[in-house]
C-alpha cells in the first residue's frame, strides 16, 4: 500500500484551462502544478502517495463541463498505480445527471466528487436529492468541498461563486436523510470548522479530509479530534495543487499524532473507503 492516499487532488490546471475552465482562476493565479497527468502522476509517485483525481462538471454554469468523468478515467487509465479517480456530475442536469453517477461507477470511479459553490446548487436542496440517492444505492463516496475557495477569489462577485453553498451545515442535512452514504468534507476553512467538526461528531457517515489549512494550523481542538476520536474517520485531502502533499504531511508530522492515528489517517481509513 502506498505511504499515503490523498482524498482531494485536483486535476492539472493546463487541462482545466483547455476546457475552459480559466474564467473561474482566482485573479493572483494558482501555484505552479503539473502540466499534464503524466506529472501529476509521477509527482505522487515520488513521495510513495496515491492521488485520488476528480473531475469538475459546471457545464450548466460554464457553457461545458471542464473536466468529464470519462474523460478523466480515460486519462488516468495508464497511471492507475498512483492515480484513482472522483467523478463529477452537474446537479443541474436533472436525471442525466443521475444516469453519469451510474455511469462513474461503470468507467471504474472510486466516488464521487463535488463544489457546491462552484458548482452553484444547494447540496441540501431538492435538485440535488436524487443523486445522493443513487450515490448511496451505488455505494459511491461522495468528496465535497465545504468551506472557503481559490476559484473565483479577487474577482468580480468571485466568479459567480457563493461561499453560502459550501457550508457543512448543508451537507449535515444530507447526511440525516441518506445515513447510508458516506460523505467526505474536504476543503475546510472559516468560517466553518467547529461546524464540520460537530457534524462529523454527530454524523457517523461523515469523515473528514482538511487540507488547504495545513493540520498543524487547525484550532487545537481539531487537532485533537483527528489524532484521537476521529482518527478513524480522517484522512488526507491536500487539494492540490492549491497545496501540496508534502507541506500537508510534514504538517501532520508535526502534530505528534502517534503511530496508530498516522496509519488510520494517512492511508487506511481512504483505503477502506474507497476500496484501494
Amino acid at each position: 500500500m502506498s505511504g499515503f492516499i490523498d482524498v482531494h487532488v485536483h486535476p492539472p490546471v493546463s487541462v482545466l484551462n483547455a476546457a475552459g475552465f480559466r474564467p473561474y482562476l482566482p485573479a493572483a493565479g494558482v501555484p505552479e502544478g503539473p502540466e499534464g497527468f503524466e506529472e501529476l502522476a509521477e509527482a505522487y509517485r515520488r513521495l510513495d502517495g496515491f492521488a485520488l483525481v476528480h473531475g469538475f462538471d459546471a457545464g450548466s454554469v460554464l457553457g461545458r463541463p471542464a473536466l468529464t468523468t470519462s474523460r478523466l478515467a480515460e486519462e488516468i487509465a495508464p497511471f492507475s498505480d498512483v492515480l484513482g479517480g472522483l467523478g463529477c456530475v452537474d446537479p443541474h442536469r436533472g436525471a442525466a445527471a443521475v444516469v453519469a453517477a451510474h455511469d462513474a461507477l461503470r468507467v471504474g470511479m472510486r466516488g464521487l466528487f463535488f463544489h457546491p459553490a462552484a458548482q452553484q446548487f444547494d447540496p441540501a436542496g431538492r435538485r440535488a436529492a436524487p443523486i445522493w440517492e443513487m450515490a448511496d444505492q451505488l455505494r459511491l463516496p461522495v468528496v465535497v468541498h465545504c468551506g472557503a475557495t481559490a476559484l473565483g477569489a479577487g474577482r468580480p462577485g468571485g466568479a459567480g461563486i457563493s461561499l453560502d453553498f459550501a457550508d457543512p451545515m448543508r451537507m449535515d442535512r444530507v447526511a440525516a436523510r441518506h445515513p447510508g452514504l458516506q460523505i467526505v468534507l474536504t476543503g475546510l476553512s472559516e468560517p466553518w470548522l467547529a461546524s464540520a467538526l460537530v457534524v462529523a461528531f454527530h454524523k457517523a457517515n461523515i469523515h473528514l479530509a482538511p487540507g488547504l489549512e495545513p493540520p498543524d494550523t487547525l484550532p487545537p481542538a481539531f487537532q485533537a479530534a483527528m489524532t484521537g476520536p476521529m482518527a478513524a474517520r480522517s484522512m488526507v485531502g491536500s487539494g492540490f495543487p492549491f497545496a501540496t502533499p508534502a507541506a500537508w504531511l510534514d504538517a501532520w508530522h508535526a502534530i505528534g499524532a502517534g503511530e496508530q492515528s498516522d496509519r488510520l489517517v494517512l492511508r487506511e481509513n481512504a483505503a477502506q473507503l474507497f476500496g484501494l
